[in-house]
């Protein structure tokens, strides 16, 4: 995926910087090749990279407990045995913008 991000970066086009947090940037690929995990089985619902320590906490047997207001969920409808959809809500939060950086002069 590629694509354009408009930012108030003072940085010319093909300069870099350390990141970015744009839909061409997050898009992320993950896969699963274990016994206990579903083949071929592509997940239509929201998973974060905070979901990845709770489900391998859950097939090795691991209790882990969540620190802070981040708190990933067992991926189950990926898991062998487990239910073959979850249910979610699609929403879009958007933040407010940040003041206009003033231009060194």
């Amino acid at each position: 995926m590629s694509g354009m991000q408009i930012t108030d970066y003072l940085l010319q086009y093909g300069q870099r910087s350390h990141g970015r947090f744009g839909g061409a940037n997050t898009l992320q690929f993950m896969a699963a090749i274990r016994p206990d995990c579903k083949k071929r089985f592509v997940d239509l619902a929201p998973v974060s990279n905070a979901d990845i320590a709770p489900t391998f906490a859950q097939l090795f047997g691991f209790k882990i407990t969540a620190k802070g207001e981040l708190k990933g969920r067992v991926l189950l409808e990926a898991l062998a045995g487990g239910p073959a959809a979850i249910s979610f809500v699609r929403r879009t939060a958007i933040s407010q913008g940040a003041p206009p950086v003033r231009q060194p002069s």
